[in-house]
């Protein structure tokens, strides 16, 4: 709040919230107010005030912090559950967006009444701009070292070709059997070494 610089006392201008602590110094001066005797009355600008009208304005503007904190609470709880439902609104936006796309046709002008863009006609590029274009194309496969369908189709296999078709066990040309490298089994004694 702004302070009058004529009577010391805070301007009417509205301030974007209140000042920091505010809520605490009312609820202690509150339960301070409480204690006093019933019939004591404190001295004001406006004259004296009696300590039920001292307890209830303090109860009252108590009372607007909690009114504040309560919408604060019911509003975190329905973000909170607008989060939980986000991924469905989400999923039906998509669905629905889809099959207003297929009932009206994707160029339709009638999306954009649903919020939709239709999807615009490409432009015809220029000669100049599909020179570019192929130009862009062939330094791409020059740097990725890619061949066209034709290209592809030029190149043959043109060797010898030699094919084994005879099944063998793993390892069973290069040793034996029940012998492991540097150690040679005996059927009745065990390992013999």
């Amino acid at each position: 709040m702004e302070t009058n610089t004529t009577s010391g006392r805070p301007s009417t201008a509205t301030a974007a919230r209140p000042p920091k602590g505010l809520r605490q110094k009312l609820e202690r001066m509150l339960a301070g107010a409480a204690t006093l005797a019933d019939a004591a009355a404190l001295p004001t600008a406006d004259g004296p005030m009696a300590k039920a009208e001292v307890v209830q304005r303090l109860a009252e503007g108590v009372a607007r912090f909690e009114a504040v904190d309560a919408q604060l609470r019911a509003l975190k709880l329905a973000r909170l559950d607008l989060l939980d439902a986000v991924t469905d609104l989400q999923e039906l936006h998509t669905v629905l967006k889809a099959s207003l796309a297929v009932v009206l046709g994707r160029r339709s002008p009638k999306l954009a009444q649903f919020g939709i863009k239709p999807q615009a006609d490409r432009r015809p590029l220029n000669s100049e701009q599909r020179v570019v274009r192929a130009e862009k194309a062939r330094q791409t496969r020059r740097l990725r070292h890619t061949k066209g369908s034709r290209q592809k189709a030029a190149i043959k296999f043109t060797g010898k070709v030699d094919v084994n078709t005879e099944l063998r066990p793993a390892g069973a040309a290069s040793r034996p059997i029940g012998s492991v490298e540097g150690l040679s089994m005996s059927p009745t004694n065990g390992p013999a070494g």
